[in-house]
């Protein structure tokens, strides 16, 4: 599992959960693991190919945290045909 954040509104956040599918025939899988040159050391980053989409797949959530709002949205990237 993965998680990325915007910022939408004044307080309200929307955190995309990435679900990645299993390696395919294809070759598409989790991405690239880019950690290594990430500013920020406890984060996870990850690099997709060019022309990725994020697929939602219905599931969201809704947590309140200290009087600000995250969404969290379940994406499962996909590969543009």
């Amino acid at each position: 599992m993965h998680w990325c954040s915007c910022l939408v509104a004044w307080l309200l956040v929307v955190l995309w959960e990435i679900r990645c599918s299993e390696e395919t025939s294809d070759g598409f899988h989790c991405g690239a693991d880019v950690s290594l040159l990430s500013q920020f050391p406890t984060e996870k980053e990850m690099l997709f190919p060019p022309l990725t989409y994020l697929k939602p797949d219905g599931d969201e959530k809704r947590v309140t945290i200290d009087g600000a709002t995250f969404i969290i949205i379940a994406v499962e990237p996909q590969i543009s045909s």
